[in-house]
């Protein structure tokens, strides 16, 4: 807010600002070994998958999801609501569409689970940006906890390495306490 209101960054500056931070923290992690995202690398292309809430996390996801595959990653957005996507805010809309654009893949939740049983190899990366920090699980609508639920689930199952923008998803950002759902924690 200070950002807009006293020093005049819009929402889009400060999107592609973030995008490109949470870009360069995961390229450090997929390139750990120091080769693996070079050209004469034999490996298979990384792979990210980006969650996306319809939210200002979700938005810089999506964005930092268009910055890693112009460094040639494999990247797939998964976002919260798809099916309803004109009642996106108009800013994950704008993302998406470029995302798009530049030849990324967003898929709905089931047709993530389907995608990654075709892949010819582990995914690399998840980059969090279901919730972020203006609204807790329980404020979602009760087939969009659903969702997260399962796409938390499979990441914990899936043992991949988790980039959080602002927050892990199930983290209450204004407690620190852990949501439980079903008598389990997020």
């Amino acid at each position: 807010n200070i950002a807009d209101s006293e020093f005049g960054l819009t929402e889009d500056m400060m999107t592609e600002n973030a995008a490109r931070g949470i870009a360069e923290v995961a390229l450090s992690a997929l390139n750990a070994g120091g080769r693996r995202l070079t050209q004469d690398n034999g490996n298979l292309t990384p792979c990210v998958i980006v969650y996306a809430g319809n939210n200002k996390s979700g938005l810089r996801a999506v964005a930092a999801g268009r910055h890693l595959r112009n460094h040639g990653v494999n990247i797939v957005a998964v976002v919260l609501g798809l099916e309803r996507e004109p009642e996106l805010l108009d800013g994950l809309r704008r993302q998406l569409k470029v995302f798009r654009n530049f030849g990324g893949k967003v898929l709905t939740k089931v047709e993530l689970m389907e995608y990654a049983k075709s892949l010819d190899g582990p995914v690399d990366l998840i980059i969090d940006g279901l919730l972020g920090l203006t609204i807790s699980f329980e404020e979602l609508r009760t087939g969009d906890q659903a969702t997260a639920y399962e796409l938390i689930e499979w990441a914990n199952r899936s043992k991949v390495n988790v980039l959080a923008i602002d927050i892990p998803t199930g983290i209450d950002p204004t407690s620190g306490k852990v949501s439980i759902i079903d008598g389990k924690p997020l």
